[in-house]
């Protein structure tokens, strides 16, 4: 049975940018217009090698650099979303490695430790 939607439509609706490239996840037509996604297993959302750095070790580098950078601008830096600095920057809160002075807008980051994992 055929969608209303040829399947070319369907898997660049799903993973934009993957006309010219092969898409991740296979659509079987499963009932009308219910379709069952598979992935493949290959994500390109993850990084496709190891990196020298993990995300609270840059996020710490770049406070360095910079106690007044916000968390828009480390993620920019180091290539990752403002959530993933937001939640590793609560981590690094939470693990007394990290903490805000002042307000949000006009305060600062200060390092008052020194072991990340």
């Amino acid at each position: 049975m055929q969608g209303p939607f040829p399947s070319s439509a369907i898997k660049c609706a799903c993973y934009p940018g993957t006309e010219k490239r092969k898409p991740n996840i296979d659509l079987e037509l499963v009932e009308g217009d219910l379709f069952q996604m598979a992935n493949r297993g290959d994500n390109p959302l993850k990084t496709p090698q190891k990196t020298p750095q993990k995300t609270p070790q840059k996020i710490l580098a770049s406070i360095r650099a910079n106690p007044f950078v916000g968390t828009q601008e480390m993620a920019d830096a180091i290539g990752v979303e403002r959530s993933t600095v937001a939640r590793a920057i609560a981590k690094l809160k939470r693990e007394g490695i990290l903490r805000r002075i002042g307000p949000d807008k006009g305060g600062h980051w200060e390092v008052v430790g020194n072991s990340v994992n």
